[in-house]
């Protein structure tokens, strides 16, 4: 059970990986840049008022396109094949043989 919790802490927290970042960092990224999102949308983006450029449907296009970038980068390193990358894909594939199931 030892190398299985020294596995998972490696993939969960390693910074050698998937540009600098281990599972936890991209998870808490995504997590960040979800609530900045939301609280960009509610304040500026949602106002019904005309006349700004903060309240332009061209701001909330780029925003639109902004967060579904973001989204699909992050989730794409999380569930990535490649072998250089720190992903779930990875990490289980290191320690489902060493599960008792």
């Amino acid at each position: 059970m030892l190398e299985i919790r020294q596995i998972i802490e490696k993939y969960l927290c390693n910074k050698e990986g998937s540009n600098g970042f281990g599972i936890y960092e991209l998870m808490q990224k995504l997590l960040l840049f979800e609530l900045c999102y939301e609280n960009i949308n509610k304040r500026l983006l949602d106002n019904n008022e005309q006349g700004t450029i903060l309240e332009s449907n061209l701001l909330k296009n780029m925003f639109l396109i902004g967060h579904s970038y973001t989204q699909i980068n992050i989730l794409g390193k999380l569930f990535d094949n490649d072998n250089r990358l720190i992903s779930f894909k990875k990490l289980w594939k290191k320690i489902k043989d060493k599960l008792k199931l």
